[in-house]
């Protein structure tokens, strides 16, 4: 073979390694940028995942102790490229500590959140996020009532709290608690030339009456001047309320029958506290 026949055949061959080795460059390419967009795939995904246990999550941290519900909840978010998120929330009720000491409780709530991601070998994997988190029970509690009467009913004298002379206010507490009570009264005096003794007072009286003890408990009494103060505001202090549910009653009457007082507008505060 001739010497140019030889350097020929040389070239032909580099020709055929060097479309050989394009070939495996852009075969490795195509599979390398397969699994760049896979891996892509997969971080957007994972992401998706997190966004929802947490917005999940968020939801129930926000909500106040009472209204958050106690089960089990369950629900779903669609992505426009087909993914498929699930949910799934438990609340539950738990309580901390132990008998004879102070046992509190508090809400556990947990977050599951699922897809199924595709693989690279055509199958499908699951894929899950698990968030856990508490919402405690509240240190201090507050409730409250504004009452407006219908007409301006007068306040007679009498000695016994009337049922139509009052406010009322239900709460249930799940641990013992010390109560902080702040009412306002705003009355009209129609006949002030009737009230001339600085004794002609308005008294109020504060109850606390349990489920478990029908009974009226722990009446506190306080007398105001009527020509003197026509808004009366007053705090009430009442330590030791035990758990459970209570009503409290705020009584209001004229002491003595001179004059003419009718009422405006009540409201009524009660701060509770944590032993």
């Amino acid at each position: 073979m001739k010497v140019k026949d030889r350097l020929k055949g040389f070239t032909l061959f580099e020709i055929l390694v060097s479309v050989v080795l394009i070939g495996i460059g852009l075969y490795t390419m195509v599979v390398g940028y397969r699994g760049g967009t896979f891996l892509l795939r997969q971080a957007e995904n994972k992401s998706r995942l997190m966004s929802v246990a947490l917005a999940r999550m968020e939801r129930y941290l926000t909500k106040s102790y009472s209204a958050l519900e106690v089960g089990n909840f369950t629900g779903s978010e669609v992505y426009s490229s087909g993914m498929k998120v699930d949910w799934e929330a438990l609340v539950s009720e738990r309580h901390a500590g132990s008998a004879p000491g102070p046992v509190i409780p508090y809400k556990h709530i947990s977050v599951i959140a699922s897809y199924l991601e595709d693989n690279m070998r055509g199958g499908k994997n699951l894929k899950e996020a698990r968030l856990v988190n508490i919402k405690p029970y509240p240190y201090i509690h507050s409730t409250s009532r504004n009452f407006i009467p219908d007409d301006a009913t007068p306040l007679y004298a009498s000695t016994t709290p009337s049922s139509i002379d009052g406010v009322k206010l239900v709460f249930d507490y799940e641990v013992e608690k010390n109560l902080l009570v702040v009412y306002n009264i705003a009355i009209d005096v129609k006949d002030p030339d009737g009230l001339v003794l600085p004794s002609d007072t308005l008294y109020t009286q504060c109850y606390l009456q349990t489920a478990s003890q029908p009974a009226v408990s722990y009446p506190i009494e306080t007398r105001t001047p009527l020509l003197t103060q026509p808004l009366i505001s007053n705090i009430v202090g009442i330590n030791d309320v035990a758990a459970g549910e209570h009503t409290l009653l705020l009584y209001w009457n004229k002491e003595f029958s001179r004059g003419t007082v009718s009422l405006r507008e009540a409201n009524i505060v009660v701060m509770a506290f944590e032993k």
